[in-house]
């Protein structure tokens, strides 16, 4: 993650490319958590 951090921040374009990768990623994830049903016992 360090060098992804590093590599990202070299230039502010790929900064803007890697925040909207990671937002995009997160979103995705969240997403899926909401929309599948939740089998645990209350």
């Amino acid at each position: 993650m360090n060098f992804a951090f590093a590599w990202a921040f070299a230039k502010s374009v790929r900064k803007v490319f890697y925040n909207i990768t990671i937002t995009v990623l997160f979103v995705a994830i969240a997403l899926i958590n909401g929309t599948t049903p939740n089998h645990a016992p209350m």
